[in-house]
């Protein structure tokens, strides 16, 4: 709770973020900044794999796919953890988004590669 404090204290007095990607809750709302990150190795053809999309400050988040397509064989849960077997080679391209419970959000492009 006190940590709420401390970041209202600083959405208030206008000091800078040094977050580098936001959303806005609107007019008259407060300016508030997500900074995600992901932690993503290549992933080998038929190999299980799994890595990880997550928010830096470590609040809970729903995590969706929201362009895009993940490597066939792969799905990205509701934490951000991504995992499967990926049955295609290739590179691809996707767009992880984090919602907060309060419906703010932000998004991510990533981009996987499957090699043999």
């Amino acid at each position: 709770m006190e940590r709420f404090w401390i970041l209202l204290a600083i959405a208030l007095c206008g000091c800078p973020s040094a977050s580098t990607t936001g959303f806005s809750s609107g007019p008259g709302g407060l300016d508030l900044t997500l900074e995600l990150r992901a932690d993503l190795s290549v992933a080998e053809l038929l190999v299980e794999y799994e890595g990880r999309v997550e928010l830096v400050s470590g609040d809970p988040a729903s995590f969706s796919l929201t362009g895009g397509a993940l490597p066939p064989g792969l799905d990205l849960r509701e934490d951000g953890m991504l995992r499967g077997a990926p049955s295609y080679l290739g590179s691809y391209s996707f767009t992880v988004t984090a919602t907060l419970a309060s419906g703010a959000s932000d998004s991510l492009d990533l981009t996987l590669l499957v090699e043999p």
